[in-house]
């Protein structure tokens, strides 16, 4: 399939969602721009549609919605990290192997508490 211009795939999706309801989820949303280029595929009208857009950036929640409150995740801390990176690397283990221990707690702390970095290294 040829790729179509932002417009145009906004365009689409905003055909489809005009009478429905719906629940969009918009993870990782870097820049702002990206928002304003997306905002116009999603319908205003009042029938209880949410949109849930996950960023890293507190400017990026403010300005894809200013009278929203956004909610801020805090870091895992080194117990949910390990237990986090446990259940990751050895599934159905109730401990690390002993001799990972010792590299599981250097990974926790080089993760900084990001639930993503310890899964994809888990």
């Amino acid at each position: 399939m040829d790729k179509l211009p932002v417009e145009e795939l906004v365009n689409k999706l905003h055909n489809v969602l005009a009478e429905k309801r719906y629940l969009v989820v918009l993870d990782d949303i870097w820049g702002m721009e990206v928002w304003d280029s997306l905002k116009y595929a999603f319908p205003k009208r009042k029938l209880g549609s949410k949109i849930l857009l996950t960023t890293r950036i507190w400017e990026v929640a403010l300005h894809a919605d200013g009278h929203s409150h956004p909610h801020q995740l805090r870091p895992l801390n080194q117990d949910e990290s390990f237990a986090l990176l446990r259940s990751k690397a050895f599934p159905g283990a109730s401990v690390i192997p002993s001799e990972f221990e010792d590299l599981a707690k250097e990974i926790v702390v080089k993760c900084e508490g990001l639930p993503l970095a310890v899964v994809v290294i888990g």
